[in-house]
């Protein structure tokens, strides 16, 4: 299983800011978000391709930004935690 986090201003069902996928070995981060998309249809209002979520917030894993690693081909694993932390601009 892995523990999905939304920080800042975002909640995509207007309360809740943590979600689980599970996961049967390693997965990529894409995976776990294109899973999340298919089971929490209220976040494709915010974020309809993984692509999105990647190029609009930063995303860690285990708090290491995805960028550093692979990006969204990042491999997770049962207990890992990826934080989504929306990109919000001024202006």
């Amino acid at each position: 299983m892995v523990c999905i986090r939304f920080r800042g201003p975002i909640s995509p069902d207007g309360g809740t800011t943590e979600f689980v996928v599970q996961t049967d070995g390693q997965v990529s981060v894409r995976e776990v978000f294109h899973e999340l998309l298919r089971s929490v249809p209220q976040l494709a209002s915010v974020w309809s391709h993984p692509d999105d979520i990647e190029r609009d917030a930063l995303v860690m894993r285990n708090d290491t930004d995805i960028a550093l690693l692979d990006g969204l081909d990042t491999l997770v694993s049962n207990d890992d935690v990826i934080v989504v932390l929306p990109l919000i601009h001024g202006g």
